[in-house]
């Protein structure tokens, strides 16, 4: 139950943060379990992942950010754990 409630006042916050910005960090814990099930599967060997939430054409993007080979990597992925891209 007390997960859930973490949830639930953590996704407002990120809503309530959407107004405001365009893009922010954001915790592990604030990331859905599904879009962390859905990086782990596609990038098992990365370790070292930072969070940033934006709003793409009106949608919630979870970017996922980590060093491979000294250069910066980005994932995006849905809410959902649907990936969109990499760059």
């Amino acid at each position: 139950m007390k997960a859930k409630i973490s949830l639930v006042f953590g996704s407002i916050s990120i809503l309530f943060l959407m107004g405001c910005a365009t893009e922010f960090k954001i915790t592990d814990e604030d990331v859905p379990q599904t879009v962390i099930t859905a990086f782990q599967s596609r990038y098992a060997s990365v370790k070292d992942v930072s969070w940033e939430v934006e709003k793409e054409d009106g949608h919630l993007l979870f970017e996922a950010e980590w060093k491979e080979n000294g250069k910066e990597k980005e994932a995006y992925f849905k809410s959902d754990g649907t990936f969109v891209k990499e760059e």
